[in-house]
């Protein structure tokens, strides 16, 4: 009877493992951004950090941290819309700053995203602005 049990209690949770939670979900976790706006940016070692689960967003501009909350996000639709974004305040050296300034800038206005592998493809009203790879 205890090896029927666990064998049914082992099914059980493998059965639920394989649906996917919202922390599964390929969106979700840390994203390194490669490009904005089609200029190559991995220098400046910028991400973007998703936890789908809780509609929480963050990561670093390679200077400052910042963090937000998702107005909205469809997994379905693949819709994606951010609350006001919240930074630390550390001077970033000219270049930085003005990618800085550009890249917080461009996740105020993003509203649908494309997943194509590790891939995550970030836009504005159908405009490709940020590619980012895990």
């Amino acid at each position: 009877m205890k090896k029927i049990f666990s064998c049914f209690t082992l099914a059980l949770l493998l059965a639920f493992s394989c649906t996917k939670t919202p922390d599964s979900l390929p969106i979700s976790g840390l994203w390194k951004v490669q490009t904005l706006d089609g200029v190559n940016v991995s220098k400046f070692n910028a991400t973007f950090i998703v936890n789908a689960a809780d509609k929480k967003f963050g990561g670093t501009s390679g200077c400052n941290q910042f963090g937000a909350v998702a107005i909205a996000i469809d997994t379905v639709k693949t819709t994606l819309t951010l609350d006001a974004i919240i930074t630390t305040k550390i001077g970033c050296p000219t270049e930085l700053g003005k990618f800085e300034l550009d890249y917080y800038n461009t996740l105020r206005l993003i509203d649908t995203y494309k997943l194509t592998d590790k891939t995550l493809i970030i836009s504005e009203k159908g405009k490709e602005r940020l590619v980012l790879v895990k």
